[in-house]
C-alpha cells in the first residue's frame, strides 16, 4: 500500500541522501518542506478556507469472483485523485478505506494536501493486500477555497495471471455535498453478460457475472428486497432474496453468476429493489463480469440505472 505523488519523489529522496552523507550519522535530519511545483503538498488547517467540497464513495475490488464462489482473482487496486482545474489547486482532507461489511481499515491522510491544478495523487493496494474483500470501498473527503470544478476520482483494478491480464475500473459517487440526492428506495436496472460475442456471431465468451451492490451512507443501513434475474427474452429466472436483507452502513453485499451458468443469456438482467428508513445516499449497484479464455482476460462493469 502505497501513496505515489509523482516523480519528484525520487528527486527529493536523492536530494536527502546527498545532504545527509555530508553530516555526521548522529546529527538529526529534518525533512524539508516540498517545492511549489510539485503536485501534492501538504499544508495547515488554518490555511483552508472551505468554500466548496464534497465526499466521495469509490467501490474498490481488491479480488473478484471468477469461475464460481470458491476462486477470486486478487488484483492491484488505484485509487486516483485528479484535480480538474487549470488554474486552481483543491485540498484532499481524507481518504479512509473501508472493508466489505462497511469496518474501517485504514486513513491515508494525516494532513490535508493540497493537490496542484491539473495534478494527479494515488494510493495503491497492492495485490496481495485483500484486507478489504470482494467490496471495499474508499471515502474521499476534498474542499476547495473558491469555486472549482469536480476532481475526477475514480479506482482503477489490474492484474495478471500467467499469460492472462484483467483489467476495469470503477466511478465515484458523491455522498455529501450541495448536489447530493437522497433517496429512501428505488428500484434499479442492471445490465448482465454471462456470455458475450466475441469473432463472429456464432462464437461467445462465458464470463462471471457478481452483481455487487454498495451501501454508500455513511450513517444509516439500506435493505435489499428483491433482486431478480431475467433473461435476455426479458423471461424471469429468479429471485436471489426470499426475504428482506439488511446492509450495514458503506457495507456492500453480492450475487455470484458462476462462469457455467448460461441461462441468462447474451443479455440478461438484474432488477434490484431496495429501501430504507430515513433518506440516504443512494446505493451504488453495478454488475462486474470478468473472464478467461486461453491466454486471454476479459473484465469491465455494468452501471446500474434507476428506473423507479
Amino acid at each position: 500500500m502505497k501513496r505515489w505523488i509523482g516523480p519528484w519523489l525520487l528527486i527529493l529522496a536523492l536530494i536527502l541522501t546527498n545532504c545527509s552523507s555530508q553530516n555526521s550519522e548522529n546529527e538529526p535530519q529534518t525533512l524539508q518542506p516540498l517545492e511549489p511545483q510539485t503536485a501534492v503538498r501538504p499544508v495547515s488547517a488554518k490555511d483552508l478556507k472551505v468554500v466548496q467540497g464534497q465526499a466521495v464513495y469509490v467501490p474498490v475490488y481488491s479480488e473478484i469472483y471468477f469461475a464460481n464462489k470458491e476462486n477470486t482473482w486478487k488484483l492491484a487496486a488505484t485509487l486516483a485523485i485528479h484535480n480538474t482545474n487549470s488554474d486552481r489547486p483543491i485540498f484532499i482532507k481524507s481518504i479512509r478505506y473501508y472493508d466489505t461489511d462497511g469496518n474501517f481499515v485504514s486513513e491515508y491522510v494525516e494532513d490535508t494536501l493540497e493537490l496542484a491544478p491539473l495534478g494527479t495523487m494515488g494510493i495503491l493496494l497492492e495485490r496481495g493486500d485483500t484486507r478489504g474483500g470482494v467490496g471495499a470501498n474508499f471515502i474521499v473527503e476534498w474542499a476547495a477555497n473558491t469555486q472549482v470544478y469536480e476532481p475526477v476520482i475514480e479506482a482503477v483494478m489490474v492484474s495478471t495471471i500467467g499469460t492472462q491480464g484483467l483489467g476495469f475500473s470503477t466511478a465515484s459517487k458523491v455522498i455529501s455535498g450541495a448536489s447530493l440526492v437522497l433517496s429512501r428506495g428505488q428500484t434499479v436496472y442492471v445490465p448482465a453478460y454471462s456470455e458475450i460475442f466475441f469473432d463472429n456471431r456464432e462464437k461467445t465468451w462465458s464470463l462471471t457475472v457478481t452483481l455487487a451492490i454498495h451501501n454508500t451512507d455513511l450513517d444509516h443501513p439500506i435493505t435489499i428486497t428483491s433482486a431478480k434475474y431475467y433473461d435476455t427474452n426479458g423471461n424471469f429466472v429468479t429471485e436471489y432474496f426470499d426475504q428482506p436483507f439488511t446492509l450495514a452502513p458503506l457495507g456492500m453485499t453480492s450475487i455470484v453468476l458462476e462462469r457455467s451458468d448460461d441461462r441468462g443469456g447474451v443479455g440478461a438482467n438484474f432488477v434490484v429493489d431496495w429501501e430504507a428508513k430515513t433518506e440516504v445516499s443512494e446505493p451504488v449497484i453495478e454488475a462486474v463480469m470478468v473472464g478467461k479464455l486461453g491466454t486471454k482476460g476479459l473484465g469491465f462493469i455494468s452501471p446500474g440505472r434507476v428506473i423507479r
